[in-house]
C-alpha cells in the first residue's frame, strides 16, 4: 500500500489514480468489509448525501439510507421490456389441436418466433400469459390450450355455444426458466380471431 504525494491511496498498485484504486490479481475475493460491530457495512456518499447504503441487517438502499427490505430503492427503476403481443385470425376446422402461429406482432422483445409459434425466455422470472380469442358460431367444441415447454399444460378452457359469437379468455402466471418456452394450441370446429400477451413480471 502506498500513499502518493497527492494523498491518492494505492492498494496492490504503485500509481494510484484516485483517492483510493484498489487492484487485485487473485482468486478469491478482491476487497471484502467485515464489520464486527453494530453499524452499517457500507455507504457511498456524494457531497456528504447518501447514494448507496448496506446496513447491517444487509438490506441495500439505493437513494435511501434506510432501507426497509433487502433491496430498497427510492427513485425511477428503468426495466427494458420482455415479452410480446401478437395476433392473427386462424381457421382451423380440423379438429387438431395445433399450435397457434402468430404473424401479426404488434409488440415484441425480440424473443417470439413467427415460425414455430413459441415464445423463449431470455431470462428466469414470472411471466403473465393472457390468450383471448373471438369464437365464431360453433357446431362442436372449440378448446385452447396454454402450455409451457413440451406438453405442460398451465391454463385450458373451451366454447361450445351454437349460433353465438363469444370471447374466451385464458390467463396463467408461471415461472419460466432460461430458454423456456411458451405457446398456445387450439382445436376449433370453427376458428376465430385470437391473440396472445407474454410479458415478464419481476
Amino acid at each position: 500500500m502506498i500513499v502518493d504525494g497527492n494523498g491518492n491511496v494505492g492498494i496492490g498498485t504503485g500509481i494510484p489514480l484516485n483517492a483510493l484504486q484498489v487492484k487485485a490479481n487473485t482468486n478469491t475475493t478482491g476487497v471484502v468489509i467485515d464489520q464486527t460491530g453494530t453499524g452499517g457495512i457500507l455507504d457511498l456518499r456524494d457531497a456528504g448525501v447518501s447514494k448507496m447504503v448496506v446496513d447491517a441487517n444487509g438490506n441495500v438502499g439505493i437513494g435511501t439510507s434506510n432501507p426497509m427490505s433487502k433491496l430498497d430503492i427510492n427513485g425511477t427503476v428503468n426495466q427494458s421490456f420482455i415479452g410480446c403481443h401478437v395476433r392473427n385470425s386462424q381457421n382451423i376446422t380440423s379438429g387438431t389441436l395445433t399450435t397457434l402461429v402468430y404473424t401479426s406482432i404488434f409488440e415484441s422483445s425480440g424473443h417470439y418466433s413467427t415460425s414455430t409459434g413459441k415464445f423463449t425466455a431470455p431470462i428466469a422470472g414470472y411471466y403473465h400469459v393472457t390468450f383471448t380469442c373471438l369464437n365464431q358460431p360453433s357446431l362442436g367444441n372449440n378448446t385452447y390450450f396454454i402450455y409451457k415447454n413440451s406438453g405442460v399444460q398451465i391454463s385450458t378452457n373451451g366454447w361450445s355455444l351454437a349460433n353465438e359469437y363469444g370471447n374466451t379468455t385464458l390467463t396463467a402466471i408461471t415461472y419460466l426458466g432460461v430458454n423456456d418456452t411458451v405457446y398456445t394450441q387450439a382445436k376449433y370446429t370453427q376458428g376465430g380471431y385470437s391473440a396472445m400477451t407474454i410479458f415478464r413480471l419481476c
